[in-house]
């Protein structure tokens, strides 16, 4: 994580007219236009960890596992409950 602070999506989303938008970015380029442009927060689905650094909006993982999120510097991410608890 960097040293700018956290981030946290749940006030970029309740800081706007009702409407968020997250972006899916895959490059830095793409998360630093997307805030200049005015996104709530960016969405990733697999590990780039360039865009972390990229950008200070909240970084939502959309890939496989907690624990990955973690290691991209996610703020939050997706989790799938039909993925879990089958046999």
């Amino acid at each position: 994580m960097n040293d700018r602070g956290p981030r946290r999506l749940s006030q970029a989303i309740s800081e706007g007219d009702g409407i968020s938008v997250l972006v899916e970015v895959t490059a830095p380029e793409a998360a630093r236009a997307a805030g200049r442009q005015g996104a709530d927060g960016v969405v990733i689905r697999r590990d780039a960890p360039t865009v972390r650094e990229s950008t200070d909006l909240p970084l939502v993982w959309c890939a496989d596992g907690p624990d990955a999120a973690d290691a991209a510097g996610a703020d939050a991410y997706l989790v799938v409950a039909a993925r879990y608890g089958e046999d």
